[in-house]
């Protein structure tokens, strides 16, 4: 197990961003990163991969809730199918319209056209979002504003958001790292949540997200490992891995390919040809 987190840890962090951040000036402005416009489109391909069946008893009942498939409850013995457990699909979203809430505009992104698998957490697909004055895109949840990411180069590049709508009983706030690749005019932000696990079940999760100017959002991926840290990195397993990467989108009627947006050109996110590797290393035997 040693050598499989390993592996993990190597395939998801190659070219980390602190090993990748260059030096010298940031000159781009927040707007440039989002092209928020009505009709405008990214086309993504998702893969989910729920590892947590297989490793049950290693899995914190305080984190089921998060991994655990409706109608296959844990407690019940045997997995639910492969077709629910390992999936790759196809995903497009628009921003449909904008809508004004207390003087303010929103743009409203699509809803997903499929129920399974679910989305990466913080994906913008069903989100309303405006971008405020001072260059941080906020999510409309509950009614009221998140500052979720922040792409003004002139404030600190980390910073806590307090407040988790999306689960509030198991995270008490997130963690957010703001990296600029200069070289490639690119943010990645990666999120981390602090969740409230006992003191012998800690976890290494996060959320990658990188966003391309003129582009929008490439990627955005999630993974969860967890397990006994007393008993080192033998009792570490993978619990979960949600990716989607951009294959194109349409920006002011325009289609544009992923490719031609640059972010293909940093190799720091999960990779087609990694997955394989993964599900080999980290599925249970």
């Amino acid at each position: 197990m040693k050598r499989t987190i390993i592996i993990f840890l190597a395939l998801l962090f190659s070219l980390s961003p602190a090993a990748a951040q260059d030096e010298g000036v940031f000159e781009r402005r927040p707007t440039d990163f989002l092209p928020l416009q009505v009709g405008n489109q990214w086309t993504y391909k998702q893969r989910y991969w729920n590892f947590a069946y297989g490793w049950r008893k290693e899995l914190a009942p305080e984190t089921r809730a998060l991994f655990e498939l409706p109608g296959y409850p844990y407690d019940n013995p045997g997995n639910p199918p492969d077709s629910l457990l390992w999936v790759e699909r196809e995903l497009t979203i628009e921003i449909t319209h904008t809508e004004m809430i207390d003087g303010l505009e929103y743009f409203v992104f699509s809803q997903a056209d499929y129920d399974w698998p679910p989305l990466p957490t913080l994906f913008w697909a069903g989100q309303k979002v405006r971008l405020s004055d001072e260059g941080v895109l906020l999510f409309r949840w509950n009614g009221q504003d998140v500052p979720l990411y922040d792409f003004n180069p002139q404030h600190p590049s980390s910073y806590s958001i307090p407040a988790y709508p999306l689960r509030e009983d198991l995270v008490t706030k997130l963690d957010v790292w703001r990296w600029h690749m200069i070289g490639q005019r690119q943010i990645e932000f990666s999120v981390y949540p602090e969740l409230n696990l006992p003191n012998n079940m800690q976890s290494v999760s996060g959320i990658s997200i990188w966003v391309i100017p003129g582009y929008g959002l490439g990627c955005n991926e999630s993974y969860y490992t967890g397990g006994d840290f007393d008993m080192g990195f033998k009792e570490i397993h993978l619990f979960y891995l949600n990716d989607l990467e951009s294959i194109s989108a349409i920006i002011s009627g325009e289609v544009v390919s992923y490719k031609q947006a640059g972010r293909r050109d940093v190799n720091t996110h999960v990779q087609s040809s990694s997955w394989g590797q993964l599900k080999r290393a980290f599925r249970p035997r």
